[in-house]
């Protein structure tokens, strides 16, 4: 098996081949290799992990269930006889119980909720009723299904119901049911593909972070020059759409998306509609950074990229002219750059329908994140205004916080390590469930920093692990967000690590810088600042720990929980 594509296994009681053939294509943002389990045998496929479907472990399982077929009391139901919901609640129970004891074989396991065909009318104006309906029990089983997996790792439910909705009379075919098992129609299976993508780029850290959107025509109707220019919100059908993309935004900024403008217009004039304009959502402070001028839209993205410390692959470019969109896809191909409608109308779906920034887990550092880049731009103003940068290092009053990996702290800390590329030593990437697991190995350590200074909290930036083996420590990771960057975090995390390293019996505190298209400023710290000693290739590191590694004077250390070692 090539694995530079993940690993698919499809698992389901219809023929689901179509789904394989539209995962595998080449032409897609990402293409899989795929296994599809025997038709119709879902229960022995989950049972027998062991089998050669599940060799070598696949990267996701998709497991797409009729509900007639895996909960024999609804499908009683489905013939009017006689079924209790307390029966289908256990048979619910029994077949989540069985993906909770495969899940432990796989990265991530998708499991699309049940759904009834539209030509399935059950019994008609009775179909709610708890007693004799079809539609009542087949909602409790789907709440059941996902109450079940509240709290794992690994497990995540899909809304099959949406990819139905979206494609009406053409979700499924009767006759195909007939002639070949297939359940689903061709577009139902592009949709469901099209999350399953999403679902792997959640899980692999690769979720868009930034929006930067154009401000004339596409966060509010016209060109702004006086308030009265502009149209949004009101009684008017385009503003109340206009309106709507901007709560849109609000909301993905709730999510922990930076909101930005990039926009051809007068500064002081659009910020002051932005500010004062009565109808107005967004408002500056809910905009990490902007560019709004007359140079060229993609240079100004550069230097929001540049400014913001994140990649151009994490940002995603609204504009309205069909210009600008191709200049940015042309300058800058790493941004997302989607196609938007011509009728404004629509505008509220086409930003409802971007499956960019879809997340495996949603923390506390994703909700505040606009704050902390807010904290950041404080922090360059006082850096302008400091005399020296150790002048500015010692003022910031950073304090440094270091704790084991634990539950309380699991997934943000899986999440920093799925989607850093800056200084991140290794690019390892794993699931909470394998991160869980690597550090419970013996003589496996691994800690997680959280950074504050006098202007406020930057939460969980930074991961380091260590695997002892005889004398020598090897740093497996070494991560640390772009926002603390450059503050002597890094070389805090190494004096952590380096005492670690000492308790557990090591003598030396090896890292392997390992190169990827991203990560050169990790080396550059390694080879500059670091202070370790470098072999021929510059890329093994190695620390005496006959030596205390130096703790930088501007930093205060706490520790905090039990000690690692």
């Amino acid at each position: 098996m090539d694995k530079q594509f993940p690993l698919a296994l499809l698992v389901s009681d219809s023929t689901i081949q179509p789904l394989a053939d539209i995962l595998q294509a080449s032409e897609s943002s990402i293409s899989f290799q795929t296994r599809v389990a025997p038709y119709d045998q879902v229960v022995q496929t989950l049972l027998d992990t062991r089998s050669q479907l599940w060799q070598p472990i696949p990267d996701i399982v998709v497991v797409w269930t009729r509900p007639e077929r895996v909960v024999r009391a609804f499908g009683e139901r489905m013939r009017a006889q006689p079924s209790s919901i307390e029966t289908m609640l256990a048979q619910v129970e029994e077949f989540t119980e069985l993906v909770r004891l495969a899940a432990g074989q796989a990265r991530m396991v998708l499991v699309p909720t049940w759904t009834s065909p539209y030509y399935q009318r059950g019994m008609g104006i009775l179909d709610w009723q708890r007693d004799n309906g079809v539609s009542y029990p087949l909602a409790r089983m789907n709440l059941a299904l996902a109450d079940a997996f509240v709290g794992s790792k690994n497990i995540f439910v899909l809304d099959a119901q949406r990819w139905f909705t979206a494609v009406g009379k053409r979700s499924a075919d009767p006759k195909l049911w007939f002639l070949g098992k297939v359940a689903y129609g061709m577009e139902v299976l592009k949709y469901a593909a099209a999350d399953i993508r999403a679902a792997w780029r959640a899980l692999n850290g690769l979720t868009r972070k930034v929006v930067a959107v154009d401000l004339d025509d596409t966060l509010w109707g016209g060109i702004v020059g006086d308030d009265e220019n502009i149209v949004i919100g009101g009684h008017d059908p385009i503003g109340e759409a206009y309106a709507q993309v901007q709560t849109i935004l609000k909301t993905y900024k709730a999510r922990g998306v930076l909101l930005t403008i990039v926009s051809k217009n007068q500064e002081s004039t659009a910020l002051r509609t932005i500010r004062e304009h009565s109808e107005m959502i967004l408002r500056p402070d809910d905009f990490v950074a902007w560019r709004i001028n007359w140079q060229d839209k993609a240079e100004n993205i550069a230097e929001l990229a540049q400014e913001l410390k994140l990649g151009l692959d994490a940002f995603v470019f609204l504009d309205d002219n069909p210009v600008e969109r191709s200049r940015v896809r042309q300058a800058l191909p790493e941004v997302l750059v989607p196609e938007l409608p011509l009728d404004k109308l629509l505008l509220p779906q086409a930003l409802l329908e971007l499956d960019y920034f879809d997340t495996s887990r949603l923390t506390d550092e994703d909700r505040q994140r606009a704050d902390l880049y807010t904290m950041e731009k404080q922090r360059g103003i006082s850096k302008s205004g400091a005399g020296s940068l150790q002048d500015w290092l010692m003022s910031l009053e950073l304090r440094v916080r270091v704790e084991p990996l634990n539950d309380s702290n699991a997934s943000r800390a899986t999440q920093l390590l799925n989607k850093t590329n800056q200084l991140n030593l290794t690019t390892r990437r794993l699931s909470e469930t394998e991160l869980r697991a690597w550090s419970d190995e013996p003589d496996h350590h691994v800690l997680v920093f959280r950074v504050a200074d006098r202007f406020g909290e930057s939460g969980l930036t930074g991961l380091a692990s260590v695997r002892a083996e005889h004398e020598t420590a090897y740093i497996d990771d070494f991560v640390l967000s772009c926002r603390v960057m450059g503050r002597g975090v890094e070389r805090t995390m190494l004096c952590a690590l380096s005492e670690l390293a000492k308790r557990a019996g090591a003598k030396q505190l090896v890292a392997i810088y390992r190169p990827t298209g991203r990560n050169e400023p990790c080396h550059e710290f390694f080879k500059n600042e670091s202070g370790m000693s470098a072999d021929a290739t510059n890329r093994t590191f190695r620390w005496n720990l006959e030596n205390n590694y130096p703790l930088p004077a501007h930093v205060q250390l706490q520790l905090a929980g039990p000690s690692p070692a």
